[in-house]
C-alpha cells in the first residue's frame, strides 16, 4: 500500500513538473491561442458576410489542423513518450533555466535572491543566507571637466609620474574621437 502511495506522489510531481517545463508551457499556449482564435472567427464571420469564403475556409482548417497538433504533442508528452524521454525534457529545461539565470545582471540576479530568501522565511525556513562579496571594480575620482566615460589611465596621470610620449598621444582620445574641453561658461 505504501509503495503505491510513494509511486503516486512520484508521477504527480513529475507531471507537475513537466505541466512547467517551456515544451509544454508553449504547447498549452498554442492551444489556448487557437482555440481563441477560432472562437473569434467563427463569431466574426457570419457578421461580416453571409458566406465562408473558400480562402477563410482554408485558414479555418489551417487553424484547426494546427490545434489538432498541439493536442497531439501534449498527449504524446504525457502518454505515449517513454519515461526516459519526459525525463530528458526536465533534464533539458533545468538547463535552460540554469543558462538563463547565469546570465541575468547582477541587480536582477540579487532581486531574485531577495525574492527567494523571503519566501524562505514566510515559510519558516531558516536563513542561510551566504553573503559573496562582489569583486569592487576599480575607483573613479573624477576631475574637473571629465566624465565617466573617461579612460581610467588619465586618472591615474598624476600617481604614475611621467608619461610616455606613446602613451601621452593616446591621452585625450576616446572611442576614436578626439575629446574637446568644453568651455565653463554658460550662456542665457
Amino acid at each position: 500500500m505504501k509503495f503505491s502511495k510513494i509511486t503516486a506522489v512520484v508521477k504527480g510531481f513529475l507531471t507537475h513538473r513537466l505541466l512547467q517545463t517551456e515544451k509544454v508551457k508553449y504547447l498549452r499556449q498554442t492551444v489556448k491561442d487557437t482555440m481563441e482564435f477560432i472562437k473569434n472567427f467563427q463569431s466574426e464571420a457570419p457578421l461580416k458576410r453571409g458566406a465562408v469564403s473558400a480562402q477563410d475556409a482554408s485558414l479555418q482548417e489551417r487553424v484547426i489542423a494546427q490545434l489538432r497538433v498541439a493536442l497531439y504533442d501534449i498527449h504524446d508528452v504525457f502518454f505515449v513518450m517513454e519515461v526516459s524521454k519526459r525525463m530528458n525534457i526536465l533534464r533539458h529545461d533545468r538547463e535552460v533555466r540554469k543558462e538563463k539565470i547565469a546570465t541575468l545582471s547582477t541587480a536582477t540576479q540579487k532581486s531574485l535572491d531577495r525574492k527567494k530568501y523571503t519566501k524562505a522565511a514566510e515559510m519558516g525556513m531558516p536563513n542561510k543566507k551566504v553573503i559573496i562579496k562582489q569583486k569592487t571594480p576599480e575607483t573613479r575620482v573624477l576631475q574637473p571637466n571629465q566624465g565617466q566615460n573617461a579612460p581610467i589611465h588619465r586618472l591615474n596621470r598624476k600617481t604614475r609620474g611621467a608619461v610616455s610620449e606613446e602613451e601621452n598621444a593616446i591621452i585625450g582620445v576616446y572611442a576614436g574621437r578626439i575629446q574637446r574641453k568644453k568651455p565653463n561658461v554658460v550662456t542665457i
